[in-house]
């Protein structure tokens, strides 16, 4: 049964459709927004261009909780009123997941500035040669631990993305409105 002949269609009409198309649009932008964070974050490395580096990586990591969110809701919609998706529990451990090492990158940050180490810290040299017994060390280690298990962690949700949509089979139930 095509979507617009299902009985949650005559009950939530078209505009439910339109909705789900403008979540659909804008998770579009969203990945948009996520690739050009990643080759901004490849092309201008932390030593030289800091700021620009930084920034791109703050815009990949939210563009990519914006988009995983959006997944999310248009996923439980299908699943909830149309029955012809399954819930996205996968995802949304996974966001759950990347926001709490987010946290942990901001907390151990902050906890590391507090012992005076970031005074040197636009300097390549101090940020490249940071020794073990300095002060906010281990801090700075735990924070970078996160920071990369969030990254490697976007593969999850890429194969998580990708393996639904392989699965889905209801491609016939979608109407162009």
């Amino acid at each position: 049964m095509k979507i617009c002949q299902h009985p949650q269609y005559k009950l939530y009409g078209p505009k439910l459709v339109k909705h789900l198309d403008l979540l659909n649009f804008a998770s579009l932008l969203m990945a948009f927004g996520i690739v050009f964070s990643i080759i901004s974050i490849g092309n201008f490395r932390c030593s030289e261009g800091f700021i620009f580096h930084v920034t791109s990586a703050f815009c990949m990591f939210f563009a990519t909780f914006i988009y995983a969110a959006l997944m999310i809701a248009i996923c439980r919609t299908l699943y909830s009123r149309f029955d012809i998706e399954s819930p996205p529990t996968t995802v949304t451990v996974w966001l759950v997941t990347a926001a709490t090492l987010l946290l942990g990158v901001f907390t151990f940050n902050v906890i590391s500035s507090q012992f005076g180490v970031m005074d040197g810290f636009f300097d390549e040299h101090t940020n490249l040669h940071w020794r073990s017994d300095q002060p906010g060390y281990w801090w700075h280690v735990a924070s970078a631990a996160c920071e990369w298990t969030l990254v490697n962690s976007m593969a999850v949700l890429f194969a998580c993305l990708s393996r639904r949509m392989a699965n889905f089979k209801n491609w016939d139930k979608i109407d162009d409105l």
